[in-house]
């Protein structure tokens, strides 16, 4: 304790001396430099009061939420919504007519076709109960990176930093040199404040171990938190990652590894909970974002549970702590820091009577931690631009110079298209994971196979970062295509939808050109999706 309070004191002299060097004017300054040391000490002090002010938040809000947690536990059953389809999706993918090896088969310009009978729009979903099919083989072993880890890959080499002088403060944490995020780093091997419950876990033993913790000092630990957050730009998702990395380092088993996580995620600002059964204990996670899975809903939200916790009631406390309001949100994913060798992925297809072979390099590192989230719902895959950093610099300017050769609209979408339905292989998610599984379009760069939604989410990146057409999902039963806002060819499928016309877009429908639909889908209700 004298270690720490010997630091604070030199911490605050060295705040005040930052603050009056930031105030002191210096020689040859001109009036926009002195505003900008000005506004530099203001902001300064703004964040000094601004952490004070949180500081006391929390720690009425510990001791209110410890005199709760002394109340008796509700019991309450566990939910689960495991998919957002109510048919399974095909095991062979729609294929036009078979046509000659080496043709590309396109709308004959001249004259219109004879097309399915248009699709029409509805209002809700029609959904036509059909049988589970029997599975014809079974599922290969998944092949996405483990789902609770951060990616544990090879550095680049790189310059020693000098002992990470933004980590001094946090000396009495007994700090070790890691990988996080594939960077050097280094990690906590003691928790100061912080002492695992042993044995059974009640509400009884949660009540007198919080007293504890929020008795001790836990500014250390969580200003660990916030610094690491700060070096590799931590969204929500990432830095749960990291509190689950520090739990596995310390040695915790599953029952205080969820004790761990749901106390300094409480102690953040996070909106989490505890839940105990007789025989398990989970931390249940609120988010911003809808989610797949087993979930407790308690005043009205919905707390995700790890993935396999058995179907049972459990018990978890009556009221949640005030200060722990915040949902975890996914935005802001491509932002996080990962330092990873890069990859290349080979597109090889046909459009218009001419061959391509594109490489396009991507991150394996990004890939892990995009493949730990949990399931998501079509719209933040469909639009999350801000998960796409692959799409930058060589990648950008590859497909780019492509497109600049074509000079008509439809033959740049043609191009689109043709990249992301010849360049992939189709397989379910049932028999390349073993489960439904949403991709964002990096990790469909590292895997193999990709079904209609992943393909359908590629595409419709590459088309809202390569152009400004608007662009809609179409949600079938068991199916995901695009329409595009662009005038039609004679003999294309088109739609209505909010007064305008579109152009059936299908990334799945084999052998086919842009414009048509499939006959299974033709007279299938769908739900836009945009």
């Amino acid at each position: 304790m004298a270690t720490i309070i010997r630091f604070n004191f030199l911490f605050l002299l060295m705040l005040s001396s930052l603050s009056v060097w930031a105030q002191t004017p210096t020689k040859n300054e001109s009036e926009y430099e002195r505003y900008v040391r000005q506004q530099q000490a203001s902001f300064q002090k703004f964040a000094e009061r601004r952490e004070q002010e949180m500081d006391s938040l929390r720690q009425a809000a510990n001791k209110a939420f410890n005199a709760m947690l002394n109340r008796e536990w509700k019991e309450a059953e566990s939910k689960k919504i495991s998919s957002p389809y109510p048919r399974p999706k095909p095991v062979e993918p729609p294929r036009a007519e078979e046509k000659k090896q080496g043709e590309v088969q396109l709308i004959d310009k001249t004259k219109k076709e004879k097309t399915n009978a248009p699709i029409k729009n509805r209002e809700k979903d029609d959904r036509i109960q059909v049988e589970e099919p029997k599975p014809t083989k079974a599922p290969p072993i998944p092949v996405e990176p483990a789902q609770a880890n951060l990616p544990e890959v090879k550095p680049a080499p790189q310059k020693k930093e000098d002992e990470f002088k933004e980590l001094a403060a946090f000396r009495d944490l007994g700090l070790e040199k890691i990988q996080a995020f594939g960077w050097d780093w280094y990690m906590p091997s003691t928790t100061p404040g912080f002492d695992a419950p042993q044995g059974p876990i009640n509400d009884k033993t949660i009540a007198a171990a919080y007293a504890r913790w929020i008795g001790s000092d836990q500014e250390q630990l969580l200003g660990y938190f916030k610094a690491s957050q700060k070096k590799f730009n931590l969204n929500d998702w990432a830095l749960l990652l990291l509190i689950r990395k520090l739990s596995g380092k310390l040695g915790h088993n599953p029952a205080q590894a969820a004790v761990f996580e749901w106390f300094y995620l409480t102690q953040l600002g996070y909106d989490a909970i505890l839940m105990y059964s007789d025989r398990e204990v989970y931390a249940g996670l609120c988010f911003a974002e809808k989610v797949y899975g087993r979930f407790l809903e308690k005043d009205g939200k919905r707390y995700l549970m790890p993935e396999g916790a058995p179907a049972k009631p459990y018990y978890t406390y009556q009221n949640q702590n005030s200060f722990a309001t915040r949902p975890i949100e996914f935005k802001n994913l491509g932002a996080v820091q990962v330092n990873s060798a890069g990859k290349e992925r080979l597109f090889a297809f046909q459009v218009l009577g001419n061959s391509y072979k594109l490489p396009l390099s991507y991150n394996p590192g990004r890939v892990q931690l995009y493949a730990s989230l949990p399931q998501s719902d079509i719209p933040f895959y469909l639009s999350n631009r801000a998960a796409e950093p692959w799409l930058s610099e060589a990648n950008h300017q590859k497909i780019a110079n492509e497109l600049s050769r074509f000079a008509k609209p439809m033959d740049k979408l043609r191009f689109l298209h043709a990249l992301v339905l010849q360049g992939i292989p189709y397989q379910t998610d049932q028999e390349q994971f073993g489960k439904e599984k949403f991709c964002l379009t990096e990790e469909t760069l590292d895997y193999p196979y990709a079904d209609c939604e992943d393909r359908s989410f590629l595409l419709n990146r590459l088309i809202q970062t390569f152009t400004n057409w608007k662009t809609i999902g179409l949600r079938f039963p068991n199916h995901l295509a695009l329409a595009v806002a662009l005038e039609p060819e004679p003999g294309m499928d088109v739609l209505k939808y909010k007064g305008r016309q579109w152009v059936y877009c299908d990334p799945t429908y084999f052998g086919a050109d842009v414009g048509r639909v499939p006959a299974q889908y033709g007279q299938m209700g769908w739900v836009a999706v945009d």
